[in-house]
């Protein structure tokens, strides 16, 4: 599992295309085994799931709750 916090998921940021072409090049493949599911959780309490369908381990379903506290919302 990797996790990449506090990271805006803008397409033009250097973090982003990596992650993004790890996800192109696990798409592609045409070897058993590679499998990813990714979740991106978004500032606006919404939720952008993402996966592949191949893989040793099976995925299962997630339901994604986010809660947002911000003390200076007045």
């Amino acid at each position: 599992m990797i996790k990449i916090d506090w990271v805006k998921w803008y397409p033009d940021f250097d973090e982003v295309m990596a992650v993004e072409e790890v996800m192109h090049r696990l798409n592609e493949t045409d070897e058993e085994g590679y499998g990813y599911k990714m979740i991106i959780l978004n500032e606006d309490n919404t939720s952008e799931p993402y996966c592949n369908d191949r893989g040793e381990e099976r995925f299962y379903d997630m339901e994604v709750r986010c809660y947002i506290d911000n003390p200076y919302d007045v």
